[in-house]
């Protein structure tokens, strides 16, 4: 399945997508130029758009899957007087969605934090059905490998997953045979994800703080944006598990 990123980032959805085996990039959208470096690098033959807000849908490759970590920052509990999806950043939540009405995908993996539940989530399922798409979603938990100190351990994140289709479209087992994505004895599976996942950008110790280092600071940013390749790969065994693939 052909796959179109919106949000992208430094690609850590899309990654996870291609590991499930299947899907393919198609296209990225990414205004900030490190991270478009970063793309460019990992996938030198897909092409990178920019700002989504100046992007003609009708003349982009439709793709069969749509993906995107639209902006959490008037969402985020650490934003306790965000305006949420009406916010500055989360409200780009309407260009995905206009992306969404004219390419017409087949899936629909939309990412943002938890709290967006309690700052305007029902407007986003309100407006995918208004464009003809039925919606799931769940908080899902992962695991994130940090290093401090010369030190690694996991750390537990949520994040907030919408998986949308169009309506009257038959997916069955999406639902009733989704897997667990709580990893519920993080101790157990630190070594064997240590070794899987060696190679895998780890956390950034600095938590997105700045240290005075100027070249550093892109990468830290852009680390503690992204989202694990690891959830993304869970997302697309279960659709592929739940169209029968």
């Amino acid at each position: 399945m052909r796959v179109g990123s919106l949000f992208s980032g430094i690609g850590g959805i899309e990654l996870g997508l291609e590991r499930a085996g299947g899907f393919e990039t198609a296209w990225f959208v990414e205004w900030d130029a490190y991270a478009q470096a970063v793309l460019r690098k990992h996938w030198p033959a897909v092409p990178v758009y920019g700002d989504v807000r100046s992007i003609d849908w009708a003349t982009v490759e439709p793709v069969d899957v749509l993906t995107g970590g639209f902006p959490c920052q008037d969402a985020s509990i650490a934003n306790p007087h965000g305006e949420g999806i009406s916010g500055q950043r989360t409200g780009l939540w309407k260009h995905y969605l206009e992306a969404v009405r004219i390419l017409r995908p087949k899936f629909v993996i939309a990412e943002n934090v938890p709290n967006l539940l309690n700052r305007g989530f029902e407007e986003v399922v309100s407006d995918l059905a208004s464009v003809g798409y039925d919606a799931e979603w769940d908080t899902l938990r992962y695991l994130v490998l940090v290093e401090a100190e010369g030190k690694r351990f996991f750390m537990e994140r949520e994040r907030l997953v919408t998986i949308a289709y169009p309506m009257r479209q038959l997916v069955e087992g999406i639902r009733e045979e989704q897997p667990d994505f709580t990893i519920k004895e993080p101790s157990q599976m630190a070594g064997e994800l240590l070794e899987r996942r060696e190679h895998e950008l780890p956390q950034s110790p600095l938590y997105g703080v700045g240290d005075g280092v100027y070249c550093r600071v892109d990468r830290t940013r852009c680390v503690g944006n992204a989202v694990s390749p690891r959830m993304s790969e869970a997302i697309g065994k279960a659709i592929k598990e739940g169209i029968g693939e």
